[in-house]
């Protein structure tokens, strides 16, 4: 037995402080426990599953800790992942002219289907992400890569030969020189060892002689590479050596010339019913038999993966399980035929599946050694139930007309189901006449395959109920979402409609004084003289001549018109001229000033100033100019009255944004309303004057200003949340309602 080729602990602890200072290559979560041994990368456990059902032949995955591995080819793995190989396969991701053009690489958190399936299918199967086009741009044919190959491998640029045969090299390349070398010829020639590894991962044949006869392991022999031309000598069995492996554990030791281990079973009977087996097994072409043991090893491999992937998965709920199929996955370069055959080998059970591999090993080793068929004529006549799911494999195999399969659509037409099995044919189908005897009664691969349609049909009903919860499920949320947007809307509209009419009563108590619009100008302009500017609390004056005048913005001004029309009579009779009044209401009005000392809101009051409060005579005189001072100053462009008027225009323009929100319409509007309503409230804050944006006043106006900038970034956002948008247009029509009453107080 050759112990370095099994992993051992010091290789394990080396191996275990690559893992914990790794990456997976395919979504970046800490700590892979899994080699791409095709790929050069680490991976995941998640990742790990898809890798496995896309098949050896699109990436060959062995568990680091837990798998059977040989010493060198672990250590390519190794090399090629501190060399970066994972930038073979995300090239364009990582160039940052082509990024932003594909997919985002998913994260550990990702689920595994579809989101990871996805990517890693477009990573090592379509190679999506690899240098496109240079081939093409370069001019680069297969010949160029062969070459370029050929040439690389003589050096110990491991990652660059990597990148050479996913371009599509010939691992198997024969130059054209005098001794018609291979490639693996060239890299043992100069002791690379990791290249030869690498060639022969991708295919290359380790028994391949060029025109002198000799062998790689020649070659390496003769330049005194020992170690190197013993491993190629161990790869030249690799097949039979895992196949042994798997059986018992140990492979054969080649330096001994021991290169075959094969285990006996034990029993008579078991012996007896596998001669007729063996015996097809020898009658079978080399072609077809090559076939034979690669799909043994493939299952063999598919087994191995298994038993480490259950292993470290007990003791985590089983969930990524139903993940991995159970058998091996389907190959687009094999025939449909054969591809059910493959699939089958998942069948047999432990015994029989290990007197499948022995007698591989067998008829391996007698076809090595040239030893002659066995003949015994009475062989054919022993037969035992548990060989006929191998008796099945065979005769498939050798069958050319009958066949226990109707033809399948190839891979890459028609979608196939996931468990690989076909239907069986209905109507006239032929049956080899070893799978089948002569009473008609239905074999094991019938009832396997009735077994796997039942377990089909299970597994879609299963996968309908699941998919009914889950629709019933996000129903039941949506039902719950509608009935709480319904609510919040009522809620809206009846706070909407509160608003409303506070500011309805709230006009009412302070009602504008465009009603004295409506009386005569000249009728009135002596009553509005004394009115304008006047406080609101009535003051005697110094003598009987002076009148007592009570100016009120919001109250009827008919009460003081006797009044007026005395003062008239006493100002054209001369009795007292107007600037007396000037005179002596000036200083009583600074005398009442000096005494009282209260704040005083002259936001409120349009007061005449004594040196430019006009004479009677003038206001006589001039009762046109009089009247549109008079008139300006009781309109409603006088703050703050002007702000109930626009205040009313925004909460029009606000209704108008939640009834298009109640009919759906908001998406397409939402940006108008935003604007419109932000266009008033700029309005509403440039009526107020500076010098008032004070205290309360200012912290009214900033909180109008910030629920007005929330409101447009919530109808502009490139999403629309209506529910959002609400929101923001109830805050601020709240905060109008306060800044209007702030101003009012």
């Amino acid at each position: 037995m050759d112990n370095s080729a099994v992993l051992s602990s010091p290789m394990a602890a080396n191996t275990q402080s690559i893992i914990e200072s790794s990456q997976c290559a395919d979504c970046s979560s800490e700590d892979p426990q899994w080699a791409s041994i095709t790929r050069g990368v680490l991976i995941c456990s998640d990742c790990c599953s898809v890798h496995r059902n896309l098949g050896r032949h699109i990436s060959h995955v062995r568990h680091l800790k837990k798998g059977m591995w040989d010493t060198p080819q672990l250590d390519l793995v190794k090399m090629l992942h501190r060399s970066g190989s994972n930038r073979i396969w995300e090239h364009a991701l990582m160039d940052p002219a082509t990024a932003l053009k594909h997919k985002k690489k998913p994260t550990a958190f990702d689920p595994i289907f579809p989101t990871k399936e996805a990517f890693i299918k477009a990573k090592y199967v379509d190679h999506a992400f690899m240098m496109q086009n240079r081939r093409e741009a370069e001019n680069y044919s297969v010949e160029d890569l062969n070459r370029q190959l050929w040439s690389c491998v003589r050096t110990g640029h491991v990652d660059t030969t990597l990148r050479l045969l996913a371009w599509g090299a010939d691992p198997n390349f024969v130059s054209d020189t005098d001794n018609y070398d291979s490639a693996m010829h060239v890299a043992a020639k100069e002791g690379q060892s990791m290249q030869v590894e690498l060639l022969f991962i991708y295919g290359a044949d380790p028994m391949q002689a060029n025109a002198q006869g000799k062998r790689p392991s020649q070659y390496a022999r003769d330049q005194g590479y020992l170690e190197l031309a013993n491993r190629i000598e161990e790869l030249c069995f690799d097949l039979t050596n895992r196949l042994s492996l798997f059986l018992c554990g140990r492979k054969p030791d080649h330096q001994h010339k021991q290169h075959f281990l094969i285990p006996e079973l034990t029993g008579k009977s078991a012996l007896d019913g596998l001669r007729p087996i063996r015996r097809q097994l020898q009658t079978l072409p080399n072609s077809v038999f090559a076939k034979i043991t690669q799909d043994v090893y493939d299952e063999v491999d598919r087994r191995e993966s298994h038993a480490a992937w259950v292993s470290t998965h007990k003791n985590q709920g089983g969930i990524n399980e139903l993940c991995v199929a159970v058998f091996l996955p389907l190959n687009p370069s094999f025939s449909a035929t054969r591809n059910q055959l493959r699939q089958k080998l998942a069948k047999y059970d432990v015994r029989e599946f290990a007197a499948l591999v022995i007698d591989i090993l067998k008829e391996a080793k007698r076809r090595y050694l040239g030893e002659p068929l066995e003949e015994d004529p009475n062989d054919l006549s022993h037969s035992n139930h548990n060989t006929s799911g191998i008796s099945g494999l065979m005769s498939g195999i050798l069958s050319a007309d009958g066949r226990d399969y109707d033809d399948v659509a190839e891979y890459a037409r028609s979608p196939m189901r996931h468990s690989g099995a076909t239907r069986g044919s209905s109507g006239n189908k032929t049956r080899s006449t070893n799978s089948m005897d002569g009473d008609s009664r239905p074999t094991i691969d019938d009832i396997l395959e009735l077994k796997e349609r039942m377990n089909d049909n299970e597994m879609k009903m299963l996968t309908l109920t699941n998919t009914n919860a889950q629709i019933l499920k996000v129903l039941s949320s949506l039902q719950n979402s509608m009935e709480k947007i319904r609510t919040e809307n009522t809620c809206l509209k009846n706070e909407i409609s509160r608003l409303v009419e506070q500011q309805t009563q709230a006009s009412r108590r302070l009602p504008s004084p465009a009603t004295v619009h409506h009386h005569p100008i000249n009728n009135n302009i002596g009553e509005r003289a004394h009115s304008v500017g006047l406080e609101k609390h009535s003051r005697p004056l110094h003598n009987n001549d002076d009148l007592r005048l009570q100016g009120q913005r919001h109250g009827s001004l008919t009460t003081t018109q006797p009044l007026v029309i005395s003062q008239q009579s006493r100002m054209h009779s001369g009795r007292m001229s107007a600037d007396h009044y000037r005179k002596d209401s000036g200083r009583s009005r600074d005398r009442e000033s000096s005494r009282e000392r209260q704040p005083r809101d002259t936001s409120r009051e349009v007061p005449i100033r004594r040196e430019r409060l006009p004479s009677f005579d003038h206001i006589a005189s001039s009762p046109s100019l009089t009247a549109s001072k008079i008139q300006e100053a009781f309109s409603e462009q006088t703050y703050p009255d002007n702000l109930i008027r626009e205040t009313e225009g925004l909460t029009v323009a606000i209704r108008s944004l939640l009834t298009d929100a109640q009919h759906k319409q908001l998406p397409q509007t939402a940006a108008e309303h935003a604007y419109k309503i932000a266009s008033l409230i700029n309005h509403i804050i440039s009526l107020i004057p500076h010098d008032m944006r004070v205290g309360d006043t200012k912290k009214a106006v900033d909180a109008l200003m910030d629920a007005t900038v929330k409101l447009s970034a919530k109808c502009n956002a490139p999403y629309l949340d209506m529910e959002d948008a609400c929101h923001a247009a109830y805050s601020v029509a709240q905060a109008a309602k306060r800044l209007l009453m702030t101003v009012h107080t």
